[in-house]
């Protein structure tokens, strides 16, 4: 893991669609109780965060953030795990889901929750202002650089959010 900001470090990268593409998470570090975007396969990187305080909440962008990293992240830290009610089927089997998302909304009294289908239907992006100056926009696959520019990927899907 990296520290990117005061507040903000970013796991070992993985390559799931093999080695021109790396995603990764990121754990924010809040008073009120750490919080995991996306979703981590590397369990080396399980002990900084342990010592980093662990996990509170564990927000997902969207289904394709679904794998074995939900179950171990659950068992070891016991965060609560939030994402969109259109993607909640995604996790059927793997894990349970604990905060459901429908709308934009407020969580933790700064973390804006911005539901952004196309990627897929249940896509949601979040908002944070960093005490430290900064704004972080996690956008999970909503956007992402594609040979020196931003590209996006939109489903077909005929799921609609409300």
């Amino acid at each position: 893991m990296r520290q990117i900001y005061p507040d903000l470090w970013q796991t070992t990268p993985e390559h799931p669609f093999g080695e021109h593409m790396s995603t990764h998470a990121y754990l924010l570090l809040r008073e009120e109780g750490n919080v995991l975007f996306y979703n981590s396969a590397m369990v080396a990187d399980y002990d900084v965060i342990a010592a980093l305080g662990g996990i509170g909440r564990q927000y997902l962008s969207h289904k394709d953030e679904v794998g074995p990293g939900l179950a171990e992240i659950r068992e070891r830290f016991g965060p609560l795990l939030c994402c969109h009610k259109l993607e909640v089927g995604a996790l059927a089997g793997v894990c349970p889901v604990d905060v459901v998302l429908e709308r934009r909304e407020i969580h933790m009294g700064d973390l804006e929750v911005i539901p952004t289908p196309g990627h897929s239907p249940g896509s949601t992006c979040f908002l944070f202002g960093s005490p430290y100056g900064k704004r972080y926009l996690f956008v999970g696959d909503t956007i992402f650089p594609v040979w020196g520019e931003w590209g996006t990927y939109v489903s077909r899907s005929t799921e609609r959010v409300p």
